[in-house]
């Protein structure tokens, strides 16, 4: 099995080589860049931010007051969907684009994870865990609760 520095070479040569073929990335175009959605502690706690794929324009979305996790964007764009808390006690949420009216979509006995829009938005899935039981599968339309 290959040590992990040597993994971790490998895979900044293959970096270093795909960026060859990149377009350069000019940063006064920053709008064009594509953006990814992280769960960081940079703003103090766990919140969520977006940032370009090239390390610009970093945006924090959210300022829980809990640990904000799992990010998963509306197909439209206009929603976030994510889980706010503890590992243990995580409870479904969803906010504006940027971050604003944030609430929460199910309150359930159980920690919820993994949410995901359906491909029309109209609703989310997530795993909720069922006391005495394992994760399951449950299905909520957001705009009803």
């Amino acid at each position: 099995m290959p040590s992990f520095c040597r993994v971790y070479r490998r895979a900044l040569r293959v970096l270093a080589i795909a960026s060859a073929f990149l377009p350069q990335i000019d940063s006064a175009c920053a709008d064009d860049v594509p953006r990814v959605t992280i769960a960081t502690q940079r703003f103090g706690g766990v919140q969520l931010m977006t940032i370009g794929i090239d390390g610009s324009n970093p945006e924090q979305i959210t300022s829980d007051p809990d640990d904000a996790t799992q990010p998963t964007w509306s197909p439209d764009g206009s929603k976030v969907a994510y889980i706010s808390g503890a590992v243990r006690k995580g409870t479904l949420k969803i906010a504006d684009a940027d971050g604003k009216n944030a609430r929460t979509v199910f309150t359930g006995q159980g920690t919820q994870r993994t949410p995901m829009w359906s491909p029309d938005g109209k609703q989310i899935a997530f795993s909720m865990a069922v006391p005495g039981s394992n994760y399951d599968i449950f299905v909520i339309n957001p705009r009803r609760h």
